[in-house]
């Protein structure tokens, strides 16, 4: 293939009807019913033939072996998606399972190393390409959801599996595990690679590879967190691994009770994370978020470090080997898949086997060879060197975790800010839509707000005609300059007016006749840019008309453009007070003085509890695409402006992806309560815009 020939990609709308997430579910209790199998057979299989003391090396070469495996992955995904690679690694370990099943009789010992470098080398690439499956189907929002799903199925399957190994290994030995892992395997293969069962393909040129790959692990901070992330979670797993088995051997032998040990630890280990993960995966996304559902693992494994001295040595290795086996497997793979939702199809498919895999492999690799430097430093160690080096990197691992949750707010940003569409404010003549443009930078719905803005000046009353005061005899040229400006503002005409404001600032004492001129439509721009233009030495009169309810709504409505340019603790009090007003358009030009205000003075913006309760007070009021608008300004105020107004504009948009994105950034920005009842209307409107 040369490298101008088109590659395929999947491509489908994400979280469609009909998108084959029960389908989705279902294998992936497959894949995981044969990955406990797998790593019975495998661990049986060497620890009955070789011994604890090769597990080092095993694991050594094995990490070594993954690395073409893991490049090759990677490419090939690019080229033709992850489900098509994942149904060839599981055709590929049906094959080999089968041919170690004949080879086993023969050759006992080779076939134990094979089993077990081959188990080791296939099976974090297959797991990684089939979980890559639910970021490429679904956008970052739903994939959160479809997440608990997969993993939930993927948590029976483990169980069950563990189950069937039990049974099959007790009624006929584990020799028997082969043959039925190879027809689990084919059954699975066969699954993933039948076209009709998927969305279709449509071709796209691409050109990654693994340079392209590596490249991006480079530049982007984001995707190193993550590998560091993988990196130190399979390194602390791997010493536990190993002092786990140890342990075993020198307390059991290498024996029938070793492998039986064994063989319950992968069964039970596997119900138990099937029981976690249905109970409390969802809660614990909900709850604590991606990161701290992340940080669980680590967490846990340092809590059991922690009572370990209390318990007797085999089961205090047992134990941390098991909240290892059971976190990882259920709650922490339920966060860590949707950590690559915010990135692009061509970066999950060239970076997320690269990660998973290779990052993985480099953890073991550091790993074995922190174990055979353990060996020559302290050959006759109880094994407390390999407990503090994993406890170790479970301490930095819980670091890591928590950092991701800012790391992947700010990636969800990035990923709204691709494609969007500006708009330029000479665009727009209308003063409230500029006003907006300034604060957001982004087209929101212009033809709406247009609409909304054009309806309310219908409504109006025509302007009234105002009598002109009879010209009274000067007192001096001071006082008859005065009362000759006092007669242009009471004209109402905008000849006068606009001539008036031409000659100079606005005297304060003219502010009282200025202020009722807003009313006029034609007057609006000149008596806004006067009164702007001392409304540092009149804010205290702004205030009072803005409080003054015998004013016209309409003027007040108007003021809170020209409050925020006071810039002083007294306009905002009075604008944040405006938040709690009856009348809707003077609350929402109050939001909108407010953001413009914040950029230059952030100190004197309300709390975010007060923000937040006001978007649920507004959205217990009136529920419509104002609303939705309104709630935006409102959160940027005190959340990141930017992302939160390519979110609104993405979630009126046509691109499922990109609304999906901007759910799943407002999931991962708002508090509870707040969230419980914005996400899913915002999700609803979203939803009501379309159709």
């Amino acid at each position: 293939m040369t490298r101008d020939a088109p590659s395929y990609s999947e491509q489908t709308s994400p979280v469609a009807p009909g998108s084959p997430l029960g389908l989705l579910a279902f294998l992936a209790a497959l894949v995981l019913a044969q990955q406990v199998g797998s790593k019975v057979v495998r661990d049986a299989l060497f620890l009955a033939q070789a011994s604890a003391a090769q597990l080092p090396q095993a694991f050594l070469f094995g990490a070594l072996l993954s690395a073409p495996l893991v490049l090759g992955a990677a490419y090939l995904s690019t080229r033709i998606g992850p489900r098509r690679v994942a149904a060839a690694c599981l055709l590929l370990n049906s094959a080999l399972f089968a041919a170690e099943y004949g080879l086993l009789p023969r050759a006992p010992l080779a076939t134990a190393w094979l089993v077990y470098l081959h188990v080791v080398a296939l099976g974090g690439t297959t797991l990684s390409s089939f979980f890559s499956n639910v970021s490429e189907l679904f956008d970052p929002h739903s994939a959160r959801r479809a997440s608990v799903r997969v993993t939930a199925g993927a948590a029976v399957g483990g169980g069950l599996g563990g189950l069937c190994v039990s049974l099959i290994a007790g009624a006929w030995g584990h020799a028997a595990l082969l043959p039925w892992l190879a027809v689990l395997n084919l059954l699975c293969g066969i699954a993933l690679y039948r076209e009709r069962w998927w969305p279709a393909l449509h071709a796209t040129r691409e050109l990654p590879g693994p340079g392209l790959a590596l490249s991006g692990l480079l530049r982007s901070s984001y995707v190193r967190s993550i590998a560091y992330l993988v990196i130190l979670t399979q390194f602390s797993a791997l010493l536990l691994d190993f002092n786990f088995k140890r342990q075993a051997s020198e307390s059991l032998g290498d024996g029938t009770s070793l492998v039986q040990l064994l063989t319950a630890f992968h069964t039970t280990s596997s119900l138990v994370a099937t029981v976690v993960q249905l109970s409390l995966a969802s809660v614990a996304l909900e709850r604590l978020g991606l990161a701290g559902t992340l940080a669980v693992l680590p967490l846990g494994i340092l809590l059991g470090g922690a009572l370990g001295p209390l318990m007797p040595r085999l089961w205090s290795a047992v134990s941390l080997r098991a909240i290892s086996t059971v976190l990882e497997s259920s709650l922490f793979r339920s966060a860590y898949e949707p950590l690559y939702t915010p990135l692009s199809q061509r970066a999950r498919r060239s970076l997320k086997t690269l990660v998973d895999v290779a990052a993985g492999r480099l953890g073991e690799m550091l790993g074995s060879l922190g174990l055979l430097w353990i060996a020559a430093i302290w050959p006759a160690s109880s094994g407390l060197p390999v407990r503090s080096l994993a406890l170790g990197a479970a301490a930095l691992s819980l670091l890591l975790s928590l950092h991701m949750h800012s790391s992947y707010i700010a990636e969800l940003a990035r990923s709204l800010r691709k494609g969007t569409v500006r708009l330029r404010s000479t665009d727009v003549r209308d003063s409230t839509t500029r006003l907006t443009l300034s604060q957001t930078h982004i087209e929101i719905e212009r033809s709406q707000l247009l609409a909304e803005i054009a309806a309310q000046r219908g409504s109006l009353p025509p302007a009234p005609s105002v009598p002109v005061a009879a010209a009274a005899v000067p007192v001096n040229p001071e006082q008859a300059q005065l009362t000759a400006a006092v007669a242009d503002l009471l004209s109402a005409q905008r000849a006068r007016v606009t001539a008036l404001f031409r000659s100079g600032p606005l005297d304060p004492r003219l502010v009282a006749f200025a202020i009722p001129l807003l009313e006029h439509a034609e007057l609006v721009e000149p008596v806004t840019a006067a009164l702007s233009g001392v409304a540092t030495r009149v804010t205290g009169q702004l205030v009072d008309a803005l409080n003054d309810r015998s004013l016209s709504p309409v003027v007040r409505r108007r003021l809170p453009r020209i409050l925020q340019q006071a810039q002083q603790p007294m306009a905002a009090q009075a604008l944040i007070a405006a938040l709690r007003s009856p009348e809707r358009i003077l609350r929402y030009r109050a939001t909108g003085a407010l953001v413009a205000l914040r950029e230059a003075h952030p100190e004197l913006m309300p709390t975010p509890a007060r923000v937040f309760e006001q978007v649920r007070a507004e959205l217990r009021d009136e529920r419509d695409q104002l609303t939705l608008q309104h709630v935006f300004l409102l959160l940027s105020l005190v959340l990141e402006r930017e992302p939160l107004w390519l979110a609104y504009n993405a979630l009126s948009g046509s691109d499922a992806r990109r609304r999906g994105t901007a759910l799943e950034y407002l999931h991962s920005t708002v508090p509870e309560p707040l969230r419980s009842e914005l996400v899913p209307w915002a999700e609803a409107q979203a939803v009501a815009a379309r159709s």
